[in-house]
């Protein structure tokens, strides 16, 4: 896993600094196992930044993130101010309600993302209809299945919101096909 990040670096402004490049590298582990999913928390109202780009406010999704695994869950759900999920801390966020897909459109500042974009495209040639609006506290209790995506975690199930069991608490049939998917046509590109 490459990541590559832009530093402002020195200067009296923003045109005039000269830039830092940071370039971090780490193994990484695709193939997660997919038959159980993970816990995610709340992590409360998320500090919206500019659509398309995480940067600037992207320290508190880090932390979120962490006080999410402190306490045993994979990832913090992000919620704006009327409570409804937006997004993930480190990852874009979906929910299978009544059969429809849920996720927020990117016009909700969500970064847009790689994986969300493949996963949607996979959805649309699956036949799976997709709602883009955010997710409300009656969709949690309604969700029959949950997965959030990244570029390293891929599609990865969500079995447990908080102390409440998604579904059937393991991944449902809608995440299985997208992630099945979702690995084949990762890997016809590689």
């Amino acid at each position: 896993a490459v990541r590559v990040f832009l530093l402002r670096g020195e200067g009296p402004s923003l045109r005039e600094a000269t830039t830092h490049r940071l370039v971090t590298a780490e193994p990484l582990s695709l193939g997660r196992d997919l038959r159980s999913g993970a816990a995610v928390l709340s992590a409360g109202p998320a500090l919206l930044a500019s659509p398309g780009a995480k940067y600037v406010r992207y320290l508190p999704h880090l932390l979120a993130q962490d006080d999410a695994r402190a306490r045993g869950a994979e990832e913090a759900l992000l919620c704006d101010d009327e409570g409804r999920v937006i997004e993930g801390a480190t990852s874009n966020v979906f929910a299978v309600v009544r059969g429809e897909l849920v996720t927020p459109g990117e016009e909700h500042l969500v970064l847009a993302g790689v994986t969300r974009g493949r996963v949607l495209r996979l959805a649309a040639e699956a036949d799976v209809r997709v709602s883009y609006r955010p997710i409300a506290k009656g969709d949690l209790e309604l969700a029959s299945e949950m997965f959030v995506t990244s570029s390293l975690r891929e599609l990865f199930a969500i079995s447990r919101v908080e102390q409440n069991t998604v579904g059937a608490g393991s991944p449902g049939p809608i995440t299985r096909r997208l992630h099945a998917a979702y690995r084949a046509a990762t890997l016809s590109s590689t």
